[in-house]
């Protein structure tokens, strides 16, 4: 394997998956619309009330873009001060029960997101009118994706050889 892949491999940073591209949009997006607000309210002092709802929700909505990345790279938050001085068998049991854990969390997270998105389908923001169903939506999109990235992980911890624990 050549130096640049394997490079390539470790990058945590370089976008190659849909939720990094994601993710990269809705910072663009809420830039923009940061951006905005501060030229019409300090430049033309004529503030638009729109852009401050839409950066909130945007903001929502990036956080939720992020975490199937952290999902993916196992950064997300855990107790592994718990288990740094514990033997490699019973890390290796608390490692598959806390990733047991998170896919039904992330699973259940769908599924009530999925719910709540149903939910507000008729309701709207409150300076614009565009559904709430959308931000829903992305959030529940997110969560489905983190199912798929913590079952990936699981999946990865059958295969890997018998020495091996992370």
């Amino acid at each position: 394997m050549n130096i640049v892949k394997r490079l390539s491999e470790r990058d945590n940073f370089t976008p190659h998956r849909p939720e990094d591209y994601v993710a990269i949009a809705v910072m663009i997006l809420l830039l923009i619309d940061i951006t905005l607000q501060i030229v019409t309210r300090y430049v033309f002092n004529n503030p638009l009330g729109w852009t401050e709802e839409i950066a909130r929700y945007l903001l929502i909505v990036l956080t939720f873009a992020g975490a199937p990345i952290a999902v993916r790279n196992n950064s997300n938050v855990s107790l592994d001060f718990i288990l740094t001085n514990a033997p490699p068998q019973v890390r290796k049991v608390f490692n598959f029960i806390t990733t047991i854990i998170e896919l039904f969390f992330y699973a259940y997270g769908t599924y009530l997101s999925w719910e709540m998105t149903l939910f507000s389908k008729k309701r709207f923001l409150v300076t614009i009118k565009i559904s709430k169903a959308i931000v829903y939506g992305f959030i529940t999109i997110a969560f489905a994706f983190m199912t798929y990235r913590c079952l990936i992980r699981l999946i990865r911890m059958f295969r890997k050889p018998k020495g091996a624990l992370k």
